[in-house]
């Protein structure tokens, strides 16, 4: 009894650890989130280009400089860099180009009568000048920031010559809480129009949707085998479920759903299941579009079984059909009061832990009646699949 105690509750302390973690992630899954909302904000940025042109004429352009929050690395910049280029690949008609430039990143020591000045060449506009490599050409600069729960993009367009006159700024912000929209880069639209059509995907997608459960279900036995029955097993009891769930309110926090369930196991027993369910969102108002979401999973479901594995659970109901023939399969109609945790990861699949109550097995000889906070006779696992 204390071992199972133990073990369950080891199951459910593992599942909601994990969740906690998936929901409050690790460094790597900010870090690579906040990579994915720059290039939506650089998205934003070259759309407005497409809309508005900052030139009168194509225009070579060369990227000053990349600046991402506080710890991240270099492969930040990279990243922002390589997909600048591949929206300016995936639409030509954008008025500028971009061009590189050799030595405007680079450190340079410029030396005069008076001081000697060390710092970036894009920033001493009077090295470039003698150089004469690029006397057109005009510098793109990108600053990221974290400002409370924004990600904040500072794009300005600056001349390379001196004076350095700023031709084109602007700012952009995405809430870091937002999914990534990851546009096509040949079909880019606003930032707002894109998430006006997230929301009405999300707000028509799962109204009713198919999930598919294979739950297992592991009963105790009672250890002297009171009334006769030491050294009955029990089988485990594996099923395919299938659901059809329906999302209730607004907020899509709570599910409700109908399920039918079939079983077989070879010489063991056969049979059937249906059952109705009831969840609701844990730690958060909304299910999250990109972490997992936790649910509390409650739920009645009917179980009839047949065969030689059927025995146990039906040492003490009445079979009429047995009754008149004795050599018929045993047979079992259980009703299974069910309550558990099942978590969700991306609308794509998930796994639950559950505990089950079933009143007919209270008086039973052979399976144990066990308590964790409330008395139950089963402990089941599932996976689950969305469709």
């Amino acid at each position: 009894m204390a071992r199972t105690l133990i073990s369950i509750a080891f199951v459910w302390l593992a599942l909601v650890s994990f969740v906690a973690r998936a929901q409050s992630g690790g460094d790597e899954p900010v870090r690579l989130d906040l990579r994915f909302m720059a290039s939506d904000l650089v998205d934003e940025m070259v759309h407005t280009w497409l809309r508005t042109s900052p030139f009168a004429t194509s225009t070579p352009l060369v990227i000053a400089e990349i600046d991402g929050p506080i710890g991240l690395d270099e492969r930040f910049e990279q990243e922002i860099e390589n997909h600048l280029f591949e929206l300016m690949r995936a639409n030509p008609r954008l008025p500028v180009q971009l061009v590189h430039c050799s030595l405007c990143r680079q450190w340079v020591a410029y030396s005069q009568p008076k001081k000697t000045v060390i710092g970036k060449a894009l920033n001493q506009p009077e090295v470039l000048e003698q150089f004469r490599q690029y006397p057109q050409t005009v510098a793109l600069s990108l600053h990221f920031d974290v400002i409370v729960d924004d990600l904040v993009l500072w794009a300005e367009i600056y001349e390379i010559k001196a004076p350095q006159k700023v031709v084109w700024a602007q700012r952009f912000s995405h809430r870091t809480s937002a999914r990534s929209v990851l546009q096509e880069p040949s079909k880019l639209v606003s930032l707002a129009e894109a998430r006006e059509e997230q929301r009405r995907l999300l707000a028509g997608r799962d109204t009713l949707q198919a999930v598919t459960r294979f739950p297992i279900r592991n009963f105790g036995t009672k250890e002297d085998g009171g009334g006769g029955g030491a050294g009955a097993q029990t089988a485990p009891l594996i099923f395919l479920e299938q659901s059809l769930e329906a999302v209730l309110g607004p907020q899509r926090n709570r599910r409700a759903g109908l399920s039918i369930g079939l079983t077989s196991i070879k010489d063991t027993y056969q049979g059937w299941s249906f059952g109705a369910h009831f969840s609701q969102l844990l730690g958060r108002r909304e299910p999250s579009l990109t972490q997992p979401d936790l649910y509390l999973r409650t739920g009645v479901v009917f179980l009839r079984l047949e065969g030689p594995g059927a025995a146990v659970f039906g040492e003490n109901q009445i079979d009429i059909a047995r009754l008149l023939d004795p050599t018929s399969e045993p047979k079992a109609s259980l009703t299974a009061w069910q309550i558990g945790l099942e978590a969700h990861v991306k609308y794509r699949f998930g796994f639950s832990t559950f505990i089950e109550y079933v009143p007919l097995l209270e008086s039973s000889n052979v399976i144990e009646t066990r308590r964790f906070i409330v008395p139950f006779h089963s402990v089941g696992f599932a996976g689950v699949l969305f469709w």
